[in-house]
């Protein structure tokens, strides 16, 4: 099985994530925009299933092997 990661670049009003091979190679990528209103339950929420629709549309033959996130104030 071939391996790839999960990105995600959490900005103040959007939200923009990725699966990526190794070499760097884009498998599927993904953004939606976000409101900076929303409780820190209601981001976690956001962001449990902006992982779980970029797992889902993983190639076949692809599994994820890391995750990584970028935001700001962190």
């Amino acid at each position: 099985m071939k391996e790839a990661v999960i990105a995600i670049d959490i900005g103040g009003t959007s939200m923009k994530g990725a699966v990526i091979e190794e070499n760097g190679n884009i498998l599927y990528k993904d953004n939606f925009d976000v409101n900076p209103s929303h409780t820190t339950e209601e981001h976690k929420k956001i962001i449990t299933e902006f992982v779980e629709k970029l797992k889902s549309n993983m190639p076949d033959g692809y599994k994820a092997v890391g995750l990584g996130i970028d935001c700001p104030g962190l």
